[in-house]
């Protein structure tokens, strides 16, 4: 999913291409809830709770790409602050009550369930299968392991931006910017730190207003576009070096995700 409000809006970094998506992750998490499920009942367990899609994240992949250098929406800055909107946060209580120690035993195998009831690698006499009843689904759908890859690019292309001359330029532009707004902060990521009620249910008024001159600061100094093209030069050449890697993890990734359909129907 593309921004489409705010700083970023319509930018897509390269190595997106290359992600899991949001509606990926769920497909892939219904699938081995249900498989799990299926598994924990023949040990006597009942299924685990799931939240699969219930609670989105507010980006659709691992770049996050509306909060990739910092806030960049000046009316979720003015509304929320530095805060998520609600029905992006989990409430308490949502992923239900703890494991018992046989339950985590027979979800995960003995090197999550510690000292169970029962001896290890099995439960009341029936033998648990090889990293329990995850272990089940996730040989079931397919692993996407190959995607620490992609996960490890993404946060090394971040990092190298950071160090690049325009990057450190535009920075410190927006940290002059938000001195005379009388805020003093050097890092575009620790401009949240400032606020008070950061920690609160909701923003104060003065979160938002920190987080509206963020924003401003931002747009007024070019910030996010010099950030991104920037980093999409250094995860272009990534990919170049990467290109058989990074066709594997998308090409497992498919799998993946075309088993979880079949799974869950």
């Amino acid at each position: 999913m593309v921004p489409t409000s705010g700083l970023t809006a319509g930018m897509v970094l390269p190595l997106e291409g290359y992600e899991e998506t949001y509606p990926q992750s769920v497909q892939l998490e219904q699938a081995n809830g249900k498989l799990m499920g299926s598994c924990l009942q023949q040990f006597g367990f009942a299924p685990l709770p799931s939240n699969a899609g219930k609670y989105p994240p507010p980006s659709n992949d691992l770049s996050n790409m509306p909060r990739r250098y910092g806030l960049a929406d000046p009316q979720a800055a003015a509304q929320y602050g530095y805060h998520l909107p609600a029905d992006h946060s989990m409430p308490p209580g949502a992923a239900g009550p703890p494991l018992s120690a046989a339950e985590q035993l027979v979800a995960f195998g003995p090197a999550h369930g510690g000292a169970a009831s029962a001896a290890p690698g099995s439960y009341r006499g029936k033998q648990i299968p090889q990293g329990g009843c995850l272990g089940v689904a996730t040989r079931a759908v397919g692993s996407t392991v190959a995607l620490s890859l992609v996960s490890r690019l993404d946060t090394a292309s971040l990092d190298a931006s950071q160090s690049d001359p325009r990057v450190v330029a535009v920075v410190r532009q927006w940290s002059g910017c938000m001195a005379g707004h009388g805020y003093r902060v050097a890092d575009p990521f620790k401009a949240a730190d400032l606020a008070p009620s950061l920690n609160s249910p909701k923003a104060d008024a003065k979160e938002i207003a920190i987080a509206t001159a963020d924003v401003a600061c931002k747009q007024q100094t070019g910030l996010v576009k010099t950030w991104f093209e920037v980093e999409s030069a250094v995860q272009r050449q990534q990919i170049e070096q990467n290109r058989l890697g990074l066709s594997q993890a998308r090409t497992q990734l498919e799998q993946a995700v075309k088993k979880a359909a079949d799974v869950v129907g």
